[in-house]
């Protein structure tokens, strides 16, 4: 619980700490009675919060893998609501990576298995990458449909946690659609519940979309959104998350690419994108 926590408050370190001491003391028979009790399994839990603190760590095929070893052995377990809940962080791992294709297939799937169990938050929720997927496929409509959907539903249950994530890829959603006011609104409440809840987990993204979409307003603030992506570099640098800072990095630098500022962009871009391997 120590990680869950911390993953929401975007420290990131201490989720792939706390879940790796987790993983080493979690014995799968001893373990397994508190499934049944309290719906989550620790070795579960562990592993997909190593998944997704190693991609926001820089560790991006490593998410994968532990990903999958994660929905591997709650497979193994036959326990639906850890194999959907796992399915659901598989798509949303997925979105993190952008790759659209198999975000919405890890989330159809999770969906199925959610509707077959009753599994009433981890169904609704799904529709988070499933319409992230659409609006980045084409489809903004319906991705948005999506995501409002699941909104709506999350607030109808009384569900107070992760607004910024879903605020932040409904403003994406509505940038794709060219409705840039509207997605401007959504980042504005992303940014009080960041506050509100103390759930920094995505506020590096909520400032880096905030400048992206203000560089496609009718009329561009390329000041305003400087300081937007400088601010997204700084969270994104204070939680070690290399991941949210390359793509931080990539949006000011390439800003700056179109006014001619090459030595800066490269300087700014090249640290961090040669920290990959």
């Amino acid at each position: 619980m120590v990680a869950y926590a911390a993953w929401w408050q975007g420290d990131v370190i201490d989720v792939r700490e706390h879940s790796r001491r987790g993983l080493a003391l979690y014995n799968p028979d001893q373990h397994s009675a508190g499934t049944a009790d309290y719906n989550q399994n620790p070795g579960i839990i562990c592993g997909y919060l190593t998944a997704l603190a190693n991609w926001a760590l820089g560790y991006p095929t490593q998410a994968t893998m532990s990903m999958e070893q994660a929905l591997t052995h709650a497979k193994k377990l036959q326990h639906p609501y850890s194999v959907g809940l796992t399915l659901l962080f598989s798509a949303q791992l997925f979105q993190l990576r952008r790759e659209p294709g198999r975000a919405r297939a890890r989330a159809e799937e999770a969906i199925a298995v959610s509707t077959e169990h009753g599994l009433h938050a981890v169904e609704l929720w799904c529709l988070l990458p499933r319409g992230w997927a659409a609006a980045q496929t084409g489809n903004a409509p319906a991705g948005i449909a999506d995501i409002l959907e699941a909104m709506g539903r999350r607030r109808a249950m009384g569900i107070g946690a992760v607004w910024p994530w879903f605020y932040a890829l409904l403003a994406e959603a509505y940038g794709a659609l060219g409705q840039i006011n509207e997605g401007l609104r959504a980042l504005d409440e992303a940014q009080g519940w960041v506050q509100r809840n103390d759930e920094r987990l995505y506020a590096a993204e909520v400032h880096r979309i905030r400048g992206e979409l203000l560089l496609r307003q009718a009329v561009p603030d390329p000041a305003q959104a400087e300081a937007c992506f400088q601010q997204a570099l700084a969270v994104a640098r204070d939680q070690d998350a290399k991941s949210w800072e390359l793509r931080a990095a990539t949006s000011l630098a390439r800003m700056w690419l179109q006014d001619n500022r090459f030595d800066e962009a490269r300087a700014l871009l090249s640290p961090v994108y040669g920290w990959f391997t």
